[in-house]
């Protein structure tokens, strides 16, 4: 009786190994919710910012990265949910980020489309840091938004790699028009016009706090075309010296002249602790080179140099501008 009762439990047992396996539950995809609003959308290996390149408006018209410039091709409003998200840039109110074709394959050019919401057009967010994500395309998973040695943005398979991270940072933050001091994080002094000087030429520099009008700094203007203008002068502003924007040049005053030499963008990298509380951080990038940033050397002298990418290393390129009551 055992012997047969043994044989019938081995017969049960072939028959179940030879069904199909039952499908398991699939595990929820981990997939970040991102809150809906405008972002900049920033590349971990190159530092630079996801871009339509000319600010175009059209279909295929292509997108890369680029030096951060505050303008609407670098605006992208995300919205949906965690399983497809809609990514548009401002310089466009009926195109979408968009991997090329109808199928999703590594190696396929990344461009602006009309809104047909294909999932070739969506996409879905994996945080691996804190604020930092992988972009993943909806009609393909294993496809992410990758940048090449050129700059050129496609999808590629997943490797891990930097160029495959993003940081996204608030992009509707813009500081209203007024009065600031400006306070270099690397030797804790604050943007001074020399002397509090009101002629052409004119050396700004870093000094200690002293609440003169040398360094009280009026900014106005748009986002990406702003006048930055010491109180100590009517008529002349901040000014990277000469007509090319060119790392090593010094910053002086001058006479606005809108040139883009003397116009600026802020690129906020968040909001640090200090003595004295919270405080707001910024990259000061100049219009006419957006690589070339704010910087100061050891003895105190400003000037503008090339953006070094782990501004968390350079602290002389970062600045805290403190709002004056």
């Amino acid at each position: 009786m055992k012997r047969k009762f043994r044989s019938l439990l081995l017969a049960v047992a072939l028959l179940f190994s030879l069904l199909p396996a039952m499908p398991q539950k699939a595990e929820a995809a981990p997939w970040a919710t991102i809150a809906a609003g405008k972002y900049y959308i920033k590349n971990e290996a190159t530092q630079k910012f996801l871009n339509v390149c000319d600010a175009g408006n059209w279909n295929n018209c292509n997108v890369d990265t680029w030096y951060f410039n505050g303008c609407g091709a670098q605006v992208w409003t995300i919205s949906g949910n965690s399983n497809s998200y809609k990514v548009q840039p401002g310089c466009s109110s009926t195109r979408v980020l968009n991997q090329w074709g109808d199928y999703v394959v590594s190696g396929h050019n990344v461009c602006l489309w009309d809104n047909t919401n294909d999932p070739s057009q969506r996409w879905v967010f994996q945080e691996v840091a804190p604020g930092e994500y992988v972009i993943r395309c909806a009609g393909n998973t294993n496809c992410v938004l990758d940048v090449n040695n050129s700059g050129n943005v496609y999808v590629n398979s997943y490797n891990g790699s930097a160029s495959q991270k993003w940081l996204l940072s608030q992009a509707e933050y813009q500081l209203p028009s007024g009065y600031y001091r400006i306070k270099n994080i690397s030797n804790g002094k604050y943007l001074d016009a020399s002397n509090a000087g009101d002629y052409n030429n004119c050396d700004v520099i870093t000094w200690t706090g002293n609440n003169s009008n040398a360094q009280k700094w009026n900014i106005s203007g748009s986002a990406n075309f702003l006048k930055i203008k010491p109180k100590c002068t009517v008529s002349r502003v901040l000014n990277q010296w000469g007509d090319n924007v060119v790392a090593g040049h010094n910053v002086c005053l001058w006479d606005n002249t809108n040139h883009a030499s003397q116009r600026w963008t802020l690129e906020f990298l968040g909001v640090w602790g200090g003595d004295a509380g919270p405080a707001l951080v910024f990259r000061i990038h100049c219009v006419g080179n957006p690589a070339c940033v704010l910087d100061v050397n050891s003895s105190g002298s400003v000037y503008v140099d090339t953006l070094t990418p782990n501004y968390m290393i350079d602290k002389t390129q970062c600045w805290i501008i403190e709002p004056i009551n």
